[in-house]
């Protein structure tokens, strides 16, 4: 998606890298070069494309959630 971006420039390539390894998610950061105009709505439009791309491909993004099991006294 990064590379085909009609917004995206050709040079220097996108870079998508990890960035963090958090408690429940894998954090990636993309880098994708554009012109100066362009920038916002790049961001924003390839930010929606990757929440379809994910849908269709049934990914779900995760959330924290905690879960409590409480014990009966006998």
């Amino acid at each position: 998606l990064a590379q085909t971006h009609p917004l995206a420039s050709a040079e220097p390539p996108a870079r998508v890298c990890v960035s963090a390894l958090s408690d429940s998610s894998v954090d990636f950061t993309v880098q994708i070069w554009c012109a100066n105009e362009h920038y916002w709505d790049l961001y924003y439009d390839f930010y929606a494309r990757v929440k379809q791309a994910f849908d269709a491909a049934g990914i779900e993004i995760p959330y924290a959630q905690l879960v409590v099991h409480t014990k009966k006294d006998a």
